[in-house]
């Protein structure tokens, strides 16, 4: 049989979150002040430092320095969709001449937009249900001896967060075999991986576009030990058995 291929859209909402460490003078100012006022001061930060909107505030790492909030991430940067998020899937069919790697559609060696590499078979979306999901943890702890402090600001927005396209060697797709792993934090669960019947997918993001509808911001204090990983494949394997799927 001939390679069916179905379309995972991850969902309409989610967004960018970032953790990652800021001085102990910088968190311990912020942790009982208001985090609209953190975050005002935090957007400023790395663009207008002659200008910042709390100029008591210490540096924002032990350098002295203050950056862009985006590159305080050495702990987490995640852009993926919210974990409760509506998940359908539609079949499609590669329009002639296009390949599909398991990433990027292409014509012979041309990459191919995400919007001119394919039609919808299906008439309307498919609810995705009964699939696997699986979690790992990334959330700031209570301050101590042993723990690092942290800047965590998240961008909620609007619109599409890339797809999963699952290949079959002509069945449907089976909904109990897709295994999505999100990324707990603070500020909601994202979607940071997909598999199906226990490989790994892809998300391609070449159709992403959002509109920003909120930003927030919070310091804190982490335990690098206590912090997961994304779970490795042996770990998705494991996931599937819990879950009394065979593969």
């Amino acid at each position: 049989m001939s390679k069916r291929y179905f379309r995972i859209p991850l969902g309409n909402y989610g967004g960018e979150v970032t953790m990652g460490t800021v001085s102990r003078e910088f968190a311990e100012y912020w942790e009982d002040r208001d985090n609209d006022e953190l975050l005002e001061h935090v957007l400023e930060c790395g663009w207008a430092d002659d200008e910042l909107p709390d100029p008591d505030s210490p540096a924002m790492t032990e350098d002295g320095e203050n950056y862009a909030r985006h590159d305080i991430d050495d702990f987490m940067h995640i852009n993926g969709a919210y974990s409760d998020n509506r998940f359908v899937y539609e079949e499609i069919k590669l329009k002639e001449g296009i390949t599909f790697d398991g990433e990027y559609y292409r014509r012979g060696e041309e990459y191919v937009s995400t919007y001119d590499a394919y039609d919808v078979v299906s008439d309307e979306y498919i609810e995705l249900e009964d699939f696997v999901s699986t979690g790992y943890e990334m959330y700031s702890a209570s301050k101590s001896d042993d723990t690092v402090p942290v800047l965590i600001v998240h961008s909620s927005e609007k619109g599409l967060f890339g797809e999963a396209v699952v290949v079959t060697e002509g069945e449907d797709l089976d909904p109990r075999l897709v295994c999505l792993v999100s990324a707990e934090t603070d500020h909601g669960e994202f979607v940071t991986d997909v598999y199906y019947a226990g490989e790994p997918v892809i998300i391609n993001f070449d159709s992403c576009d959002t509109t920003g509808k909120g930003m927030y911001a919070s310091v804190g204090y982490v335990n690098p030990d206590w912090l997961d990983e994304s779970p490795d494949q042996e770990a998705i394997l494991e996931t599937y058995a819990d879950y009394d799927i065979e593969l």
